[in-house]
């Protein structure tokens, strides 16, 4: 444990010091020959992880595995199991299963009638299956995306859109233009909401530690750049906004509500 945290808060300093790009590289190129990478390996949720965690498939199924003290380490992986159980990551990623779930039966109080809901993810997704209007199908219609490229082709309009990770895997551009198209296929007075990885997050080793031995890389975005996704959609046709962070101050909602009119 000793050595982990000793390697870690190393790297942290570095990967601070270092342009995104700079740092990509040297985490593709350099820990992996460490013999603390190879040690790390050994525990198979970890080395689970890092052979499949190149995408936004991903997260949360990985995630859950990684961080997951049940998930079949030894004791001689009690370095590792302490460092990540009860770790911020894993309480935010559990609370954003709630906090979401609780939006989208917010949502459907409001609307009052059985909305049509739009999740753009993958189809295993567990983020609102605590929501109690998923879990007994009131809904008109539940219909997930894993392709944002197919919105383009969408005549659908939705009274909630819902990302939980998804914009995580994408660059500002390419988040820029699905954030719009999903505003796009809402009904008027439908609601929007998104999940993102703050970059002002209070223990940055776990996220050093998923860059540069998982190769585990996702965009990390500052309020002003949350606020950002929202450029290309009219100030007019927004009538209420709002932004928020987990009790951990790792993730950030971000919910907007197109006007009625």
């Amino acid at each position: 444990m000793h050595e982990l945290m000793e390697t870690l808060y190393s790297l942290d300093k570095l990967r601070r010091s270092l342009t995104h790009a700079e740092w990509k590289q040297f985490c593709l190129t350099e820990p992996i020959g460490y013999p603390l990478h190879r040690l790390l390996l050994q525990d198979p949720a970890t080395r689970m992880v890092f052979e499949h965690s190149t995408s936004e498939l991903a997260d949360p199924e990985l995630s859950g595995l990684l961080f997951d003290p049940s998930s079949g380490r030894d004791d001689s992986h009690s370095s590792v199991n302490d460092f990540l159980s009860y770790s911020d990551p894993l309480l935010a990623i559990n609370h954003r299963s709630k906090y979401m779930a609780d939006y989208v039966d917010k949502i459907a109080v409001r609307v009052g009638y059985p909305p049509d809901i739009l999740m753009v993810g993958d189809a295993k997704r567990l983020e609102v299956d605590l929501s109690q209007t998923i879990v007994q199908a009131r809904y008109n219609k539940y219909i997930v995306v894993n392709d944002p490229d197919q919105l383009i082709t969408f005549n659908q309009r939705f009274d909630l859109a819902i990302v939980p990770s998804m914009l995580n895997y994408l660059d500002q551009d390419r988040a820029l233009e699905l954030v719009f198209w999903m505003f796009e296929r809402l009904k008027h007075g439908g609601s929007m909401l998104l999940a993102l990885f703050r970059k002002e997050s209070p223990n940055s080793l776990y996220r050093t530690y998923m860059e540069a031995f998982l190769h585990w890389f996702m965009e990390y975005r500052s309020d002003e750049e949350i606020i950002a996704l929202f450029d290309l959609i009219p100030n007019a046709q927004i009538e209420d906004f709002q932004i928020s962070s987990d009790p951990y101050c790792n993730i950030s909602y971000a919910s907007v509500r197109k006007n009625k009119n």
